[in-house]
């Protein structure tokens, strides 16, 4: 997989209309039975017991394995080294550029070290780490010509700054990609508390734990523009905080359209708190998918998402659960065409109601405990499992048996109806957070339906939210076993 300095979109409009389409469809939504259970919290692990990162091997990281022709690379392994190697690249005209860590390194002389070269930089961490103990940030990126800039394979800890980017500051318009990376217990004085940077970044398979934007926004991530194009994929951003800002952990993502190529995918999002937009705020059009926000808390509203958009944004098969605010404890969304489509949103806290709209939503196939998300989504008690590692390398509430989240989204979901068109709807890669792949059968049921016009038999259907239940195993009737001796006393 390769990246550009700049994010690829894919065509929005197709997706857009959709959705449109899709919601349109008739007959798609289930009863509302009444409610009679009152939600209560769902219990939630330490940090210490999130899975960690190496529970799936990662495919390929997107920085070539090989120097290529012109490129530069040193190895470091102590702070004076890491700091002459920014120095003698800024000033090589020749590349890309890449530094090698050869162990940890503490940075703590209590001055910022800064790229300023016009090549693209890379920093493998090759598993260690870099600790500034509180004393600067670790990177500042200060490329005349934009360079872009990877972090792979590295641990950036302990990061402090006035102003924005606890751990990292991207200026001008360069922009990151980062790679099986972990940013623990940075802080900013502004936004940013772990990353800050100029519009674009994308995180691939990183976790993001403890960090802190003291007076801004972004509590991990924020961009110095309006908002983000950030694209963030199976990533975990845990007990982020931006107090007196927008987005516990991220803020705010808007790529002015949606795409399912851009935005965040199979990615977990618990704990974290802000003003507003506990978890996460969208802005601007964006898209989620395959994803748990799960635990976070705002003071004002959008306990796990705040989405204030502009322009059309989608949230597809979400866990969202258990989030706490006084507005909206799940979510909050003011403004234009929010479309929330096989998703389960429940267990609010906090005093708000699961939803607070104050904007053109629309809702299909969404499973909520109350009545505040729209006609049709109130079905009661969504019976799922506690926050655990129910395989991938996010945290997961997986369904429990009995839940009326199973096999509820018609596997020829569609127009036209085709089989498995809801594993693969509006081009999603047809896998659920974890990567299991959808449908599975988690009722034992069968049942009769149409597909391209003809009749078929049809045992699977997707599941409502980010994870399909474990595939159905029959238990076997007790009585004789075929074939043994008859019982003679």
């Amino acid at each position: 997989m390769a990246y550009g300095a700049r994010v690829a979109r894919r065509p929005f409009l197709p997706l857009a209309l959709a959705l449109a389409v899709a919601l349109a469809l008739p007959g798609l939504a289930g009863a509302e039975p009444s409610v009679t259970t009152e939600p209560s919290a769902p219990t939630i692990p330490s940090v210490s017991t999130i899975p960690p990162s190496a529970t799936t091997a990662p495919p390929a990281t997107t920085v070539p394995a090989t120097p290529s022709t012109g490129e530069t690379s040193l190895a470091v392994g102590d702070e004076a080294a890491y700091r002459a190697a920014l120095a003698t690249l800024s000033a090589d005209a020749s590349g890309p550029h890449t530094i090698d860590l050869a162990a940890d390194i503490t940075v703590d002389d209590g001055t910022d070290p800064t790229y300023t070269g016009d090549q693209e930089l890379t920093i493998r961490g090759h598993g260690f780490a870099l600790d500034a103990a509180g004393t600067s940030r670790l990177l500042v990126a200060d490329s005349p010509a934009d360079a872009l800039i990877h972090l792979v394979d590295l641990t950036l800890r302990n990061g402090r700054a006035t102003g924005d980017g606890g751990a990292v500051l991207v200026l001008n318009a360069s922009s990151v990609d980062i790679v099986d990376s972990r940013f623990d217990t940075n802080e900013a004085s502004g936004s940013g508390g772990a990353v800050e940077v100029p519009l674009t970044a994308v995180v691939d398979r990183s976790d993001f734990t403890g960090n802190v934007a003291v007076s801004g926004d972004g509590g991990a991530l924020d961009a110095a523009a309006a908002a983000g194009e950030f694209v963030i994929r199976a990533s975990q951003f845990v007990e982020n905080d931006a107090p007196a800002g927008d987005g516990g952990a991220v803020s705010a993502i808007g790529f002015g359209s949606i795409s399912t190529g851009n935005g965040v995918q199979r990615s977990t999002f618990v704990g974290n708190t802000a003003r507003r937009g506990g978890g996460l705020v969208l802005s601007g059009g964006s898209a989620i998918a395959d994803s748990t926000i799960l635990d976070n808390r705002a003071t004002v509203s959008g306990g796990g998402l705040l989405a204030e958009t502009s322009s059309t944004s989608a949230g597809i098969y979400l866990t969202l659960t258990g989030n706490a605010a006084p507005q909206g404890a799940n979510l909050a969304f003011r403004g234009r065409d929010l479309f929330l489509v096989f998703s389960v949103i429940a267990e609010p806290q906090g005093g708000g109601e699961n939803c607070h709209f104050a904007g053109s939503s629309h809702t299909n196939i969404v499973h909520a405990d109350d009545h505040s998300c729209g006609p049709g989504t109130n079905g009661g008690p969504p019976l799922l499992g506690p926050p655990a590692d129910n395989g991938g390398r996010t945290l997961t509430r997986e369904p429990l048996p009995g839940s009326p989240l199973i096999d509820a989204v018609p596997d020829g979901y569609g127009s036209p109806a085709v089989p498995g068109g809801c594993a693969r709807f509006l081009g999603l890669d047809p896998t659920d957070q974890r990567g299991v792949l959808r449908p599975q059968d988690g009722d034992g049921e069968t049942r009769r339906a149409f597909a391209l016009g003809a009749p078929i038999e049809v045992a699977a259907d997707c599941d409502i939210g980010a994870v399909e239940a474990r595939a159905f195993v029959r238990t076997p009737l007790a009585g004789p076993v075929p074939g043994a001796p008859p019982f003679t006393g």
